[in-house]
Parts: C-alpha cells; sequence; structure tokens
C-alpha cells in the first residue's frame, strides 16, 4: 500500500488511500457521512497503532486532519 496522502478536491481537503493489489490500484476516499464504514479511516487506525509514520510530528490523527494543501500543490504524502 502506498502511504496515505491529503487530496484537495473541490475546496476542501480529504484523505486517500492507494491500495495495489495484484496489478490493480484501488483508491480508497474517505467518507465522512458513516465512519464506521470509511476505509481510509480503518488503514489510518492501524497504521498509527504501529507507529507506521516515519514523520515524528505524525503521531495522532488530529494533525493530518488539521493539514492544508497548500497552493499549487493538489496533494500531500503522508509518511
Amino acid at each position: 500500500m502506498k502511504e496515505p496522502y491529503v487530496l484537495r478536491r473541490a475546496g476542501a481537503d480529504i484523505v486517500d488511500c492507494e491500495l495495489t493489489i495484484d496489478s490493480t490500484t484501488y483508491v480508497l476516499h474517505e467518507q465522512d457521512d458513516n465512519l464506521a464504514l470509511c476505509p481510509v479511516l480503518h488503514f489510518l487506525v492501524l497504521a498509527f497503532s504501529d507507529n507506521a509514520f516515519k514523520a515524528p510530528d505524525l503521531n495522532c490523527p488530529e494533525v493530518i486532519y488539521q493539514m492544508k494543501v497548500p497552493e499549487p500543490r493538489q496533494a500531500i504524502e503522508l509518511k
């Protein structure tokens, strides 16, 4: 799985993940209408519980949701 990233879409910043299985890539989008069914949230929970991020200040979900994608970029990759 590639690192998740914060993506600018329609003026709002959301979190997406790309998952590749057998040379097929699936893009998972954050769903805020039902967090229990959000695939991105499940991957983030697993990543934080395993301390999977290299950046020392990326230690809780609040940090991700406070990030803003700067102009002219369209995404920020989380590592």
